[in-house]
């Protein structure tokens, strides 16, 4: 179970080529019931895909089932997928893994991660998060659920140190700052998309990039609008190189 679509795509991907390349794996069925089924679904597993034609699923449930927490309320909700579910009971449903369980506590999600930990007391439970702290509490209750014994597994090794400070410079400044003192890439985070956007054009101000960069740049992106699936939103009726070079913004759906 994750918390977006996104998520379980990348992992998706990466359990298709993992069954494919690993020898023991032979055989394992994994299946994707996270977003619209795909226009060209696949039927079984390939080293490029895992199933996600939806009646394939239904009709012989895959051995690995990836989702998100909404698409997991409507499966279990919905008639037409009660077929997934058929052969699954509290004692055949072996395991669930919960990645991103920080979102326990989330007042939307969090039921996705909580309903079956009391619902299903004899299934082996794999919890992932990377940001969560002192982890007794939930470790007890889990014990409590459940009469497991529960086993923590942590790190104290980041591999990317954590560190933070705080800037009276404007954001500009400090991006610029961040930039000469090669501590790209970097992150900024907006509270909606509008504000991202205009954000966004802003920072087209900064000189991030020398004059030859921008050239190589431009040479790479001629093909952009046949090669990748790239959404444009200016307002301004021009082909994708010419508003990337124009505005400096790159707008992606996904």
């Amino acid at each position: 179970v994750y918390p977006m679509n996104a998520l379980a795509t990348d992992q998706a991907r990466r359990i298709a080529a993992a069954i494919s390349e690993i020898g023991s794996l032979d055989g394992v069925r994994a299946g994707i019931y996270a977003d619209a089924e795909p226009q060209n679904p696949a039927y079984e597993v390939t080293a490029d895909s895992v199933i996600t034609h939806r009646e394939s699923m239904r009709k012989n449930p895959p051995d690995i089932l990836l989702t998100n927490y909404k698409m997991l309320d409507f499966l279990l909700l919905r008639r037409e997928d009660h077929e997934l579910w058929a052969s699954n009971t509290a004692d055949t449903l072996k395991y669930v893994v919960l990645d991103e369980f920080h979102y326990y506590g989330d007042r939307d999600r969090g039921v996705a991660w909580q309903v079956p930990l009391i619902s299903l007391p004899r299934t082996l439970f794999l919890m992932m998060s990377a940001t969560l702290g002192n982890t007794a509490a939930i470790e007890e209750r889990l014990h409590a659920y459940t009469g497991r014994e529960v086993a923590h597994i942590y790190s104290d090794e980041r591999p990317v140190p954590l560190d933070f400070s705080y800037r009276e410079t404007s954001l500009h400044e400090t991006i610029q700052e961040l930039h000469e003192g090669g501590r790209a890439p970097i992150y900024v985070v907006g509270f909606t998309q509008r504000a991202c956007a205009e954000l966004a054009q802003g920072l087209t101000s900064l000189s991030l990039c020398g004059r030859e960069e921008k050239r190589h740049l431009a040479g790479l992106l001629g093909d952009l609008r046949h090669s990748c699936g790239v959404h444009f939103q200016t307002g301004v009726d021009l082909c994708p190189v010419r508003q990337i070079r124009i505005t400096g913004i790159l707008e992606c759906d996904g």
